[in-house]
């Protein structure tokens, strides 16, 4: 009766323990690896939801208010372009009894690779005080188009039509990950969209 291993009986269970540790080591490594993307995934996901809702928040109470610039003229109730759009929206709720306005100038613009949401402290005038607010970073691909009255998309506002505000905007934004793409709708309807003369009084807010 033979005791304990050959030297080759020995090498071959170590050969196979090496294998097997390095198989688990790989498979821990894999988990790991997955687990990582999935939290990518989900913090993509959270990340463009909220800004999803915010952007919904925002055009969903958009209003065809115009404003004026800092030398008096008159400036369109909503502009914009590839790379940023600007407009006057409601919905704010006063904090206390004191007067206050319901509505506010806010503007969408990429800056340095950023998203930016600006909101102006006055509706009328220069674009001073403002709050910036960063609401992503990293941004590889970003660009805005507009709905037009016809159905049809274009890639500046206003587009000559007459219409304050277009009927939806899209976004198309990448950061980490593949492009995603949101379309929002624009709440007024057609006989509150039209644009109004400049000489006609600015309703509404504070100048």
């Amino acid at each position: 009766m033979r005791n304990g291993f050959t030297l080759i009986e020995m090498m071959v269970a170590l050969s196979i323990f090496a294998i097997l540790s390095a198989g688990g080591v790989l498979l821990l490594r894999g988990s790991a690896n997955t687990q990582g993307a999935v939290d990518r995934q989900l913090a993509a996901l959270s990340s463009t939801e909220r800004l999803r809702l915010l952007l919904a928040s925002d055009l969903g109470q958009a209003v065809p208010r115009p404003t004026r610039g800092g030398d008096g003229a008159a400036r369109p109730a909503f502009s914009g372009d590839a790379q940023s759009m600007q407009f006057v929206r409601g919905g704010f709720e006063p904090v206390s009894d004191a007067p206050e306005p319901t509505i506010a100038r806010v503007r969408w613009l990429l800056a340095g690779g950023r998203l930016v949401r600006r909101q102006f402290g006055r509706l009328d005038g220069g674009d001073e005080p403002a709050l910036d607010a960063e609401l992503e970073e990293g941004v590889s691909e970003f660009r805005l188009s507009y709905r037009d009255g016809a159905g049809g998309w274009v890639s500046a506002w206003p587009d000559g039509s007459g219409l304050a505000l277009p009927r939806a905007v899209r976004m198309t934004i990448a950061s980490e990950g593949p492009a995603v793409e949101m379309v929002m709708a624009l709440p007024a309807a057609d006989d509150e969209i039209r644009a109004l003369e400049p000489e006609e009084p600015l309703p509404g807010g504070r100048s």
